[in-house]
């Protein structure tokens, strides 16, 4: 049987290694949720015509995430936080980490302040970030400081899946693919775009109850459309 050999270097080292400290040092549990996706589905369609025009970027499921999750997080600041040794640090800006898959490895730039940003500019922000993440010119203060994760696995097709935390954060949310499936509504079989979230969190701050009330904070934001619009559409 023929085989190859490769000593686990750099970038891959440095992802081995925060991936078992993650493991070996939280108490990591994880809890998934079905949201009817229709909404988010429509309004990306009404809204990429003008975020083309206006940011010459073509609009994808992730920076629509990331203001939905920013929103979602300000009724659940405890989300946002890190844990420093014995301490909890709860932040008030939510800087989002957004995990970039590159030849090199699993990379997580950092966008600042999103809860401050408006959609296009959440666009503009982490297009930038995944450039530079792809080419290699991330700068230290693009990597450090981020108080919550989200991972977009659903590109690859895939439907779940349970994120490792991205510490010292104490969660991370996984946003999988967005597929058609028949679902029953008021008495009738419909096919409706249906998504799966993916929330892992540290169980030693964050319980539970607590995961499933902001799993279900999103779901309420995605399927209500007025909401949604006003929360994807508003200045900041």
């Amino acid at each position: 049987m023929g085989y190859s050999v490769k000593k686990i270097t750099g970038i891959r080292k440095m992802i081995a290694e925060g991936m078992m400290k993650s493991i070996q040092t939280t108490a990591q549990y994880s809890a998934s949720i079905e949201i009817d996706a229709s909404n988010i589905v429509s309004i990306r369609n009404e809204l990429s015509q003008d975020v083309l025009k206006e940011t010459g970027i073509k609009l994808t499921y992730t920076p629509l995430f990331i203001k939905i999750v920013s929103c979602v997080l300000l009724d659940f600041p405890i989300l946002n936080s890190i844990v420093d040794s014995d301490t909890i640090k709860t932040f008030d800006e939510i800087n989002m980490s957004v995990a970039v898959d590159t030849e090199n490895g699993l990379m997580v730039p950092v966008l600042k302040n999103v809860e401050k940003k408006n959609l296009n500019e959440i666009i503009l922000g982490i297009n930038n970030l995944i450039e530079k993440t792809r080419t290699g010119m991330l700068n230290v203060d693009d990597v450090i400081g981020g108080t919550f994760t989200i991972t977009n696995f659903g590109m690859y097709g895939i439907t779940n899946s349970t994120p490792i935390l991205n510490i010292p954060q104490v969660a991370i949310l996984g946003i999988g693919t967005i597929a058609k499936k028949p679902v029953f509504k008021e008495g009738k079989i419909e096919v409706s775009d249906i998504l799966y979230l993916s929330l892992t969190a540290d169980h030693r701050i964050i319980d539970g109850a607590l995961s499933a009330k902001f799993l279900k904070g999103i779901k309420d934001v995605i399927e209500d459309k007025a909401l949604l619009k006003s929360i994807l559409t508003k200045e900041a």
